[in-house]
């Protein structure tokens, strides 16, 4: 009667032995499962019905959540279970109601106590109740960050993050979790929010954490590197092209074949002069310059190259329009 009192199931009990009572053999439910049953077995003292009443009873299960060895009791007896993580193992027979039974757990070399909570004018899945539980980490923002460098913090304890990894753990819950993680950008350190769990927030051995990075904050640091990143210039010698630190106190451009090579580098590949003029470039204060100009001799652009390697475009009117380095 304290299953059905817990259950606030006690009237409905009632109302269904006296209906269930007037046709038997049938079954008394509860929550559509079966609790009760009833037979006849005839008349006692010639007169009267001889019922027989007898406690439903359903097999029980267990999906594993991971991979381990359970030990627990039935009917007074000590089993002993290799679980597979993903599996659903029979745990045995058990008359309707609501029990909870102690149970060990090895997991690992280690062991952890716990129980099986079952109810099975519920459902026939057993769920464990032990202090250990696993996590699964979402990351959002870590797009930018350097592969194979981001770690997960539990507490003191880190974990080579594994976007394919479905848990990680196990943790044993006895106290609070600490979660967060660590990302880097060329050296740079970037950390996510923390996540604070308890054992309330584990659901049957789980909890979902989602981290977040500061998304502005690395992209910010990328571009501010970008801006700082030492320029590269390039050093034409004749039909060979090599990347070099550019050194302002160096002088690269030094031949007017060198210098129309690199105007024509910084135009594209191409001077679209189809059948202009383009004159031969001549030695001025900064370097070399020279122009393009239609067959009535009327400029169309031109060029000046600094001896470091910096160009300046100009149009038909000598404005500048474009200047940069020959990178």
């Amino acid at each position: 009667m304290k299953l059905l009192d817990d259950k606030g199931a006690t009237d409905s009990f009632v109302a269904q032995l006296k209906n269930q009572a007037k046709s038997v053999p049938s079954t008394i439910k509860l929550a559509d499962r079966p609790l009760l049953e009833i037979a006849n077995n005839g008349k006692k003292y010639g007169i009267l019905n001889d019922y027989q009443f007898n406690v439903a009873s359903q097999k029980v299960q267990l999906e594993a959540q991971d991979d381990s060895t359970l030990t627990y009791s039935s009917n007074g007896k000590e089993k002993e279970v290799d679980l597979m993580k993903g599996q659903t193992v029979d745990l045995g027979t058990m008359p309707a109601g609501l029990y909870t039974i102690p149970a060990t757990k090895s997991l690992d070399g280690t062991s952890y106590k716990g129980e099986l909570v079952v109810d099975t004018t519920q459902s026939p899945e057993t769920q464990e109740n032990f202090q250990v539980g696993y996590i699964k980490v979402t990351l959002n923002g870590d797009d930018s960050l350097d592969n194979g460098e981001t770690i997960i913090k539990v507490n003191d304890q880190q974990i080579e993050f594994d976007e394919n990894k479905e848990q990680y753990g196990p943790f044993i819950l006895e106290h609070e979790l600490n979660v967060s993680a660590e990302g880097e950008v060329n050296g740079e350190n970037f950390k996510t929010t923390s996540k604070l769990l308890t054992k309330d927030d584990f659901k049957n051995s789980m909890a979902e954490v989602h981290l977040q990075f500061n998304e502005d904050e690395i992209s910010n640091y990328i571009a501010e590197e970008n801006s700082t990143a030492e320029p590269k210039v390039v050093v034409i010698k004749e039909k060979e092209t090599v990347e070099v630190d550019r050194d302002d106190d160096e002088i690269f451009i030094s031949t007017p074949e060198e210098a129309r090579a690199a105007a024509l580098r910084f135009s594209g590949g191409s001077f679209n002069t189809g059948s202009n003029e383009v004159r031969t470039p001549v030695a001025n204060a900064t370097g070399w310059g020279f122009g393009i100009f239609d067959a009535n001799g009327n400029p169309i652009k031109s060029f000046d190259i600094h001896h470091d390697g910096y160009v300046i475009e100009y149009d038909e009117d000598g404005s500048e329009v474009a200047s940069g380095y020959v990178y």
